[in-house]
């Protein structure tokens, strides 16, 4: 296989990756906000507010960890 072949599959395999990993980031971090925002209109249960907003910050991190992760096995 040509080099400039495998360079190309592998900067392809890390779109898809990096992708994948903001989609998914940023799908869960709107839903968890979403929730975040109902129950601060229904209830004043700050335990559970506070639990989403930290579950809100691990899946950014998650998320930017992926990211990395990706980069790294792509450019090994």
């Amino acid at each position: 296989m040509d080099n400039n072949v495998m360079i190309n599959e592998l900067n392809k395999l890390e779109i898809i990756g990096m992708s994948f990993f903001v989609g998914v980031g940023l799908l869960i971090f709107v839903l968890i906000s979403l929730r975040i925002k109902n129950l601060m209109k229904t209830t004043k249960d700050e335990m559970e507010i506070y639990r989403l907003k930290r579950a809100r910050t691990m899946t950014v991190a998650l998320s930017l960890f992926g990211q990395i992760l990706t980069i790294i096995y792509c450019h090994i």
